[in-house]
């Protein structure tokens, strides 16, 4: 294990470790603003205005939710599986032999949690800036949070962070290609 790797950890671990209520403020942030910030998400598909030039908002909501679990999926679910499966990383609290306030099994590379929130919020980013900016704040804190908590390295949560939004970008990039693509054609036939 890389020595910063463990520096920044403890730092990041014994930050409040003996103050009950930052702990459970940081189990809370841990555990449960991803819940938070996905009931949030079905606010944002619903109610939120777009930056974008799409005039049909059904197609705009509807884009947005496809785009979302796409990017999580592929993300989350293909790329960070992969991830664990080939490099298997203990989690801190197995290999420092230290106690987690909550309980996780499995290998910690990457994490699940960022990889899944920074892939969402870099898909929030491009339909909407500043509902992006915040959700990435709000996957950063709980980021720390993971650490904070004895769950994770800090490099689980770096490499989440980059393979969320890589393939966030790739599969924005990609889908919205074949949107444009599938919208020009619609148009034709309307056309016509």
């Amino acid at each position: 294990m890389l020595k910063i790797n463990i520096d920044l950890f403890y730092l990041i671990y014994n930050f409040g470790k003996n103050n009950i209520l930052l702990i459970d403020f940081g189990i809370f942030l841990a555990k449960y603003l991803l819940y938070i910030l996905i009931f949030i998400l079905f606010y944002f598909i619903l109610f939120s205005k777009f930056d974008s030039n799409l005039k049909n908002l059904k197609h705009h909501r509807l884009m947005l939710f496809i785009e979302l679990n796409l990017a999580a999926l592929i993300s989350r679910g293909i790329v960070a599986k992969y991830i664990s499966f080939f490099w298997p990383q203990q989690r801190p609290f197995d290999y420092l032999g230290i106690k987690s306030f909550i309980s996780e099994s499995g290998p910690s590379m990457p994490s699940g949690h960022a990889t899944f929130l920074f892939a969402i919020s870099m898909i929030v980013f491009f339909w909407n800036k500043k509902w992006g900016i915040i959700y990435f704040v709000l996957s950063f804190i709980n980021g720390l949070s993971r650490i904070f908590v004895g769950v994770h390295w800090p490099l689980d949560i770096l490499v989440g962070i980059f393979v969320g939004i890589f393939c966030s970008i790739l599969t924005h990039y990609f889908f919205k290609k074949e949107m444009d693509k599938l919208l020009y054609l619609n148009k034709l036939s309307y056309d016509n």
